[in-house]
């Protein structure tokens, strides 16, 4: 077995807490006079807890919102300490610091559920492993080698004798802390790397997961909510007398920038809010035209040179500009993406009860310390009076990493005194989203005599910020990059979107490299492999969705585009193949590389690419955020479109291992490829390159 060496800065803690053993990871041992603290004796997330009916929990700060990650944490917790992994129970982790996620907070997102946790939870269940054994070694005065774990005992190899994880915890609470814990070795394991069902998916099959907004507290009201068209205006005034007579109508409700009506139930409180006709200030007034005219001025602007860590300012400016000057030719273009929604299947809804100066929410949310620490700011009460129960999301996609829904629920029930059930109206959750950045970049390369990029010059502007991550240290060995990024201001809320700004630079990124590959007359993939001669991992992948699309086998009728990135721990390849009539586009198949280290699960992992391709497609095709007169225009799903059943290719995803390597995330990569992939494939299909994004701004629709 693999041992893991226990030092004092990454020591390993147990305590016994109502007669369970909790057993976890922490950056601080506890001092030798304190002892293990009831509710206080774990972090991040890492805390396994064996009760006195022999139960296996699995405490988890995993946000459910259809990525299965509790799965694949049971499968890590199970193969260590020797249990089957569906007789491992799940329980939301208390939110404390101890429970806090690889990015410092109790939140979910940035793939990193699995990826997060891999080594933690091997190590705590290792943990375990060795206490429970070393407790009935002791009781039964043998030697611990030979003892077992079966079931949800420890069994003794050369006797009968057997004693159950209960009857084990307090004596192992007793048991001094190991120096070493040996880890089961990858060609022993039994579960990490098998696919194997999912626990979320029988409750949504059944229809009895709870979402947030199946939520039903006794007493419960609805309220239905209205906020002000403009970004940045406020209520003015409304007349409540209409609405107030209402069958069903208990009480309208003023926040700053909104209006709530508080009903017994959903279509008393909407037909209520259709009665107001509130007035709202003037906001500000931006249009897609401003904005693009801005990004378009900022490309211009001089911009911040992004600076790697090791290396200097000047020597990348100079270095740049010797090389773009001896170049052969240039080549350059301009790529555009759009402003896009969320467009969560479930719309933003809370349910919250203030009582007796302490707030209880219900919410879906990815972001439970920002739900707290928001809502207690809003309410004046301290982050220990509020808590909040996380249900299940019916999409996340990063939009509930903002917590603005829960806030409004919180002040809207701390007015009725009664438990309230806040849903927006698909109008109010397109309207009212944090969206995806509109951004442009222009690149420009200088070529050699051979066709060869020997610099490359990249001016990206986005609105709010901009960020060349991706670009900056791409996988490809383009030299001499020099890339600066300027920012135009904006009212507009922004927020993080599945795989955030790799979205757009995978696109103007992957889209260059193409037209790179046509100006002098090199195969897209061959310059693509020349590229990769100093990343054999990235190779790897690239090769691997390669040989599985068939691409080298394929004759000239026969059309693809191709594309990677490598971000989230993990790197990505997808090959798209198309057919033309027209301007309609019919995406045939598209085949996915994965490289995540470790795939703890692959049907999971297969999934998540699935999802993954089924968005970016959609994003790719059809969606944009158009913003008049301070508004924003779409309002349904019949003018901000989504990719529909007929339109889902065939998907092939392959999963690449790299046992080396540590666990990526599988959440994000699959994502930003889609998009140059399949402009690149139309550009092959018909010769037309497709700079700007969506697809329907340039006439093209999906077949």
């Amino acid at each position: 077995m693999t041992e893991l060496m226990l030092t004092r800065r990454d020591c390993l803690r147990y305590g016994l807490v109502g007669g369970a053993l909790l057993v976890s990871f922490g950056s601080h041992p506890f001092a030798a006079s304190e002892g293990p603290r009831p509710g206080r004796d774990a972090t991040l997330g890492a805390w396994i807890r064996i009760g006195h009916d022999d139960s296996v929990t699995l405490l988890t700060n995993a946000t459910e919102m259809g990525q299965g990650a509790n799965t694949g944490l049971a499968q890590l917790l199970a193969e260590e300490l020797g249990v089957e992994w569906r007789d491992v129970r799940i329980a939301p982790a208390p939110i404390e610091p101890e429970y806090y996620s690889m990015w410092n907070e109790y939140q979910t997102g940035g793939s990193g559920s699995v990826r997060g946790m891999f080594d933690k939870l091997r190590e705590a269940g290792a943990l375990a492993r060795t206490l429970l054994i070393a407790a009935a070694a002791t009781r039964w005065k043998v030697d611990p080698a030979q003892c077992r774990i079966e079931g949800h005992s420890v069994v003794d190899a050369t006797t009968t004798r057997r004693a159950g994880f209960g009857s084990l915890a307090a004596d192992a609470v007793a048991q001094p802390a190991p120096a070493k814990v040996p880890l089961t070795p990858r060609e022993q394991w039994r579960l990490i790397g098998k696919t194997l069902p999912r626990f979320d998916l029988p409750g949504k099959i059944d229809g009895s997961a709870q979402y947030g907004i199946d939520v039903n507290v006794p007493d419960m009201l609805i309220a239905a909510i209205a906020q002000a068209p403009q970004f940045g205006a406020t209520l003015q005034s409304v007349d409540e007398r209409s609405a107030a007579r209402m069958p069903g109508v208990v009480r309208i409700v003023r926040l700053p920038n909104a209006v709530a009506v508080v009903a017994e139930d959903t279509w008393s409180a909407q037909r209520g809010l259709q009665a107001l006709e509130p007035l709202w200030t003037t906001g500000k007034v931006p249009n897609n035209e401003q904005t693009q005219a801005a990004l378009t001025s900022a490309l211009s602007e001089p911009g911040t040179v992004e600076v790697p860590r090791d290396q200097q300012e000047a020597t990348i400016r100079s270095t740049h500009a010797a090389a773009m000057s001896s170049s052969a030719r240039r080549i350059s273009a301009t790529y555009e993406v759009p402003l896009l929604a969320h467009a969560c299947m479930e719309p933003m809804n809370a349910t919250a009860h203030v009582a007796g100066g302490k707030a209880t929410l219900w919410v879906p949310t990815q972001f439970q310390t920002k739900t707290r620490r928001e809502v207690a700011a809003a309410l004046g009460l301290t982050e220990s009076d509020i808590t909040v129960n996380t249900t299940q999301l019916g999409g996340g996609l990063g939009r509930r990493l903002e917590v603005d829904y829960a806030v409004q629920a919180a002040l809207i029930a701390r007015e009725i005194r009664r438990p309230v059930k806040l849903v927006w109206s698909r109008a109010e959750d397109l309207q009212h989203d944090f969206y995806r950045q509109s951004a442009m970049a222009r690149f420009e390369a200088g070529l050699d005599e051979s066709g060869r990029a020997t610099a490359l010059r990249v001016r990206l502007s986005g609105i709010r910020e901009s960020d060349g991550w991706g670009i900056s240290r791409s996988v490809y060995a383009i030299p001499n990059v020099l890339l600066t990024n300027a920012s135009v201001p904006t009212v507009l809320p922004l927020g993080a979107w599945r795989a955030v700004v790799a979205n757009q630079n995978t696109f103007f990124l992957e889209s260059f490299v193409d037209e790179i590959a046509h100006a002098s007359g090199t195969n897209p993939l061959q310059l693509r492999r020349s590229l990769l001669t100093d990343e054999p991992r990235s190779l790897r992948v690239l090769n691997a969705a390669v040989a599985a699309a068939g691409v080298e086998n394929a004759g000239a009728s026969v059309h693809f585009g191709m594309a990677m990135v490598r971000g989230f721990g993990s790197i990505c390849a997808q090959i798209v193949q198309v057919s033309v009539r027209a301007r309609a586009v019919r995406v045939e198949r598209v085949t996915c590389a994965i490289d995540c280290g470790t795939a703890v699960n692959p049907d999971a992992v297969r999934a998540q690419a699935e999802g993954g391709i089924a968005l970016g497609l959609s994003a790719t095709a059809y969606e944009s955020i158009s913003v008049r007169d301070g508004r924003v225009v779409q309002s349904n799903f019949h003018d901000y479109p989504l990719l529909r059943f007929p339109q889902m290719p065939e998907v092939n995803v392959v999963i690449v291992d790299s046992p080396q390597e540590r666990v990526g995330g599988a959440g994000e990569p699959p994502v930003p490829p889609l998009a140059p992939a399949l402009t690149n494939a139309i550009f092959a299909a018909t010769g037309e390159r497709i700079r700007r994004l969506p697809l329907s701004a340039s006439g093209w629709t999906l077949a």
